[in-house]
């Protein structure tokens, strides 16, 4: 965070200090939960709870935005981390503002979707949510109590060339390049049937996160050394994707990305995720077995009705969505 100030050459406040500090001076209230959830969703959804009922830290953070004189608040999406910055703008009249950072399912994203609440307070959530396509806007309004607005808004992604000089097809004689998105929220044990599977064919090149603990590659490695000779990709996901032929993963955003640049895509079962997207059988493979053959002979894609689907076609630029937010918020201040 040091750094993080030095770099920016301006005041900053962080509020995550504020927050841990608060956890140790004071105990947070009790929410009830309206249905049984996994050990998992039960523990993100108190974590958010336990942000929301700590009135200490809730009533430091309103000090904080009366102090700085707050306007708006751009709030990213509904989640633990932000749930008491929420809250405390929502008790003092700010407007919150969020939109889509990546696509979550309410099989697994409680601290979105927590309509498991009992009660919740009157005025408690985000005030207007900009949201990638139709799709999305009635999926949330189906599974969400914490939205209360929405407009449809397209992906904050930069447009720009794509990487022109690096084929997409492989020096081998295997049918290409195939791009594997390595995932920290699932284990290598889980895919390394689907990986073997996919180095048989294809030439396997493995995404990362530049400046980032790689623990699936890291433990992948540990399962398949002779994958550390495989080229590895920390760059832009876009620029990744217009290189291969293919892209795979078992849960990531990142991988329906692919469909944006009209490239087959595959997501793989596992124990933790399933059909994460409840997609298609094109789009989706049961087992090993099952992704070879698709592999083999990739199944007819529809790409544009998946890209209409995840990222719609909306003519308003997710950064203009909010700048646009904040001076229609700054025109009423």
């Amino acid at each position: 965070m040091i750094s993080n100030l030095f770099r920016r050459g301006r005041p900053v406040i962080y509020y995550s200090p504020i927050i841990r500090l608060c956890r140790l001076l004071s105990r947070p209230g009790k929410i009830k939960f309206s249905h049984e959830l996994s050990k998992e969703q039960a523990s993100i959804c108190q974590a958010a709870a336990y942000q929301v009922t700590n009135k200490y830290q809730v009533n430091i953070l309103r000090f904080l935005f009366r102090l700085l004189n707050v306007e708006a608040l751009i709030a990213w999406e509904f989640m633990e981390r932000q749930a008491a910055l929420i809250y405390a703008a929502n008790l003092e009249g700010i407007d919150a503002i969020g939109f889509m950072h990546g696509a979550g399912m309410n099989s697994y994203m409680p601290h979105e979707f927590m309509s498991c609440m009992v009660e919740k307070p009157d005025k408690f959530g985000i005030d207007i949510m900009g949201v990638w396509s139709p799709w999305w806007k009635s999926y949330y309004q189906a599974n969400t109590i914490f939205y209360n607005k929405f407009e449809i808004i397209s992906p904050l992604k930069e447009k720009r060339d794509f990487r022109k000089n690096l084929s997409r097809y492989s020096d081998t004689m295997k049918n290409g390049k195939l791009l594997w998105v390595c995932e920290p929220l699932v284990s290598p044990s889980e895919l390394i049937q689907f990986i073997d599977v996919a180095e048989q064919l294809y030439d396997v090149v493995f995404k990362i996160r530049k400046g980032a603990k790689n623990s699936f590659y890291e433990e992948l490695l540990t399962l398949r050394p002779h994958l550390a000779s495989n080229q590895t990709i920390d760059y832009d996901m876009f620029d990744a994707i217009s290189e291969c032929s293919v892209v795979v993963g078992s849960h990531s955003t990142a991988v329906l990305d692919a469909s944006l640049l009209n490239t087959p895509f595959l997501l793989v079962n596992t124990k933790k995720w399933g059909n994460y997207f409840k997609l298609p059988n094109n789009f989706f493979s049961i087992s090993p077995q099952d992704f070879e053959l698709k592999l083999k002979a990739m199944p007819e894609q529809d790409l544009e009705s998946s890209k209409l689907q995840w990222f719609g076609n909306a003519r308003i630029s997710g950064v203009g969505f909010l700048i646009d937010r904040l001076k229609t918020n700054d025109q009423f201040n």
